[in-house]
């Protein structure tokens, strides 16, 4: 499942955010794309959860 979310409406993302729209973390995928801040900060709060780091998969991002 997809899910957009744009923090200029919404906020900055939470793993409290992801975890309303798609329920357990059990058996699941995460994909972001951001600036390293926000990357270290969901996947601290993902592990922190209980998701395996490997799991967790990252793009970088950064404003030239």
């Amino acid at each position: 499942k997809f899910v957009p979310w744009n923090s200029s409406k919404k906020g900055r993302i939470s793993s409290e955010d992801i975890k309303k729209t798609s329920g357990s973390f059990k058996g699941k995928e995460f994909f972001f794309c951001g600036p390293t801040a926000f990357k270290e900060s969901i996947i601290n709060n993902l592990v922190k959860e209980g998701v395996p780091r490997s799991s967790i998969h990252e793009e970088a991002f950064d404003f030239r």
